[in-house]
């Protein structure tokens, strides 16, 4: 019984399979299971903030700083930055569990990196990321009033 719960658990817990394929956007099994997990992961509590708050609030491939470049000056929940993890979910087995560590598996990157680190063939090459960017973010740029 304890097996079942536990697989029950692993592939999205209670909500219906139709439901969760609806919100992962497919109609694969795999793909579904691997974005719940996902989900799962980035929605622990206070994950993304203490990534945030230990690796710093500077996007880790091309430099960006919302507070400087953007001036943002919300909560740190809300900056607009995103924490990737370096050892991908959809690698996990089924029945496979993985502890990750806040902050050495994971990476604060902005959106733009965010998306091209998933087109690389090592979503963890962090270096590869870095020597592929090819702009930088102004240090002084006129506010036009």
């Amino acid at each position: 019984m304890l097996a079942a719960y536990k697989a029950l658990v692993d592939r999205g817990g209670r909500t219906p399979v139709d439901t969760m394929m609806e919100e992962a956007g497919t109609t694969d099994i795999l793909e579904t299971r691997r974005y719940i997990l996902s989900r799962r992961i980035e929605r622990a509590k206070n994950v993304r903030v203490r990534v945030l708050e230990r690796r710093g609030l500077k996007c880790e491939g091309c430099g960006l700083e919302p507070i400087e470049h953007y001036r943002y000056e919300g909560p740190i929940k809300n900056i607009p930055l995103d924490v990737h993890h370096t050892k991908p979910i959809r690698e996990l087995s089924e029945g496979e569990t993985r502890r990750y560590q806040i902050p050495e598996d994971f990476l604060v990157l902005c959106p733009t990196c965010h998306r091209m680190i998933h087109k690389q063939k090592d979503e963890a090459d962090i270096d590869l990321l870095k020597r592929s960017v090819s702009f930088f973010h102004s240090k002084k740029i006129p506010r036009q009033f």
